[in-house]
């Protein structure tokens, strides 16, 4: 396997790894209302692709910004995987489309700033 490839995926696994803690809590345990839980979701999306984006755009030389998008696209799309595969909720879930993708992005911009 490539190692842009393999950066790629444990980028989107990191990222993966909270926000699916964040759901089994919410289907299980914690009771909120609907835009609270989809705020909650985007915000942990949006706090750990930003730190999976920047990880990445860091170890892969290159386009810092392609990096992050890649590493968020790539992150919605095991999301959406397990969560259809495991978790009786809806697949498409805009909150955390959009924190992935928006996620990734910062993070490798971040790498420009700092």
């Amino acid at each position: 396997m490539n190692i842009e490839l393999k950066t790629y995926l444990a980028g989107a696994i990191l990222a993966n790894a909270p926000i699916l803690i964040l759901n089994y809590l919410l289907l299980s345990s914690i009771s909120l209302s609907d835009i609270l839980s989809s705020l909650l979701v985007y915000g942990v999306c949006l706090t750990t692709s930003a730190i999976a984006g920047y990880l990445v755009a860091r170890k892969l030389s290159g386009n810092p910004l392609k990096a992050g998008t890649i590493t968020g696209v790539l992150s919605y799309i095991i999301y959406a995987t397990i969560v259809a595969s495991f978790l009786p909720t809806d697949t498409w879930d805009l909150a955390s489309f959009l924190g992935f993708l928006m996620g990734g992005c910062i993070g490798s911009k971040i790498l420009e700033v700092v």
